[in-house]
């Protein structure tokens, strides 16, 4: 009996001591994605973040997630306060990558700078690749490349895959033909045939079809 109670005893000692270094490890790296200087070109691996997190990855991203609401919700933002967000949303989506909400919060907000409006469609491209496709997302990278890039092709690329979804706006289709049929854009045949590969709307494929045998 005295030596199961001691191995009782120990157990309660050594999850005590994981749950400790557990909360140290998670407020430790919540102030350095908060205070870290460059967070935009700034990332760890997401084994990193894993195993710093002592195998609670989801109550870790919540704290960050926590930080990052209550960042953003500051009266005016400035740059240095984008690049903090961008830092504190890349952790989060690398320690939760099945977290849908936060690639989404993070496509629309890190748009609204230009410095890390790469990281905003970085994070979302990074959901698509490992979910596949959701119109959303499309549509926000379609929006970022055409609105604030001033990229028609690309915007009009991403209007497509976003106007397949049968819950998506109508109007996408015809937005999305307008783009890729924009004349005063050179487009090559590789580029072309690979947004046909990633489209079955009958409209859009025949349109793009026609692009691709006036560009030969």
């Amino acid at each position: 009996m005295t030596l199961i109670r001691l191995q009782r005893r120990v157990s309660v000692i050594v999850l005590i001591l994981a749950g400790v270094c557990s909360v140290f490890c998670q407020n430790a790296a919540i102030r350095f994605y908060s205070k870290v200087n460059d967070p935009v070109s700034f990332a760890w691996p997401p084994a990193v973040l894993r195993v710093g997190s002592l195998g609670f990855t989801q109550a870790l991203s919540d704290l960050l997630w926590i930080t990052i609401v209550t960042a953003y919700g500051a009266p005016q933002l400035t740059v240095s306060d984008y690049r903090r967000l961008s830092g504190l949303l890349d952790a989060v989506t690398r320690l939760d990558p099945n977290w849908y909400f936060p690639h989404y919060f993070a496509t629309i907000v890190l748009a609204q700078n230009h410095e890390t409006l790469p990281q905003a469609n970085t994070i979302a491209e990074r959901w698509i690749q490992h979910h596949g496709g959701d119109w959303r997302l499309y549509f926000l990278l379609g929006y970022n490349a055409y609105f604030l890039l001033d990229q028609a092709f690309d915007g009009g690329k991403y209007f497509a895959l976003a106007a397949q979804f049968p819950e998506a706006p109508h109007y996408l289709r015809s937005l999305a033909k307008r783009l890729l049929a924009d004349r005063n854009q050179k487009h090559t045949i590789d580029e072309l045939s690979e947004i046909l590969n990633q489209i079955t709307d009958p409209t859009l494929r025949e349109m793009i079809l026609k692009q691709i045998k006036v560009e030969r």
